[in-house]
């Protein structure tokens, strides 16, 4: 599994890439399961994951990732939550796999940004839209998402 420093890299380095197209401030942080519960808790439309009927404890969460806003926009990635979906990947797919999740919601972040300048509804239109963006600029790294799903699913 990836050490949380090559995880902050390797979102840093997607970042860089990312930042020849659109103009974004963020940062990254690699959180504990105990921290990563207590941020969704705190964030008022993220709060159901964690009374989903279906999770034994809180810590049984699939989310390996969370953006929060403030001054800029910060990028929490659980290393519980992603040791799990990266099992059994080589380091390899495991490195192109954080590539393209950041990849994925510094998209979100950019549609999120465009839509408080049109002052419509992001949270309709984002997930869906973020990944059709993604899926049209990144096509390889969209397909490691999807395998990581498919593969997630499985267990």
């Amino acid at each position: 599994m990836l050490t949380d420093r090559e995880i902050l890299k390797l979102a840093d380095d997607a970042y860089n890439t990312f930042l020849t197209a659109f103009l974004v401030e963020c940062q990254f942080e690699v959180a504990s399961i105990n921290k990563f519960i207590s941020l969704i808790d705190k964030n008022t439309k993220m709060q159901g994951i964690l009374k989903d009927p279906s999770l034994k404890s809180p810590k049984d969460i699939s989310l390996p990732v969370l953006i929060t806003h403030g001054e800029k926009f910060k990028v929490t990635f659980c290393n519980t939550v992603l040791s799990k979906i990266l099992k059994g990947f080589s380091k390899e797919k495991q490195k192109m796999f954080i590539m393209a999740l950041t990849m994925h919601e510094l998209y979100h972040i950019v549609n999120k940004v465009e839509d408080r300048m049109l002052n419509s509804y992001p949270f309709i239109k984002s997930d869906k839209r973020a990944l059709q963006e993604f899926k049209e600029d990144y096509k390889d790294m969209y397909e490691i998402l999807e395998e990581s799903k498919r593969r997630f699913k499985k267990r």
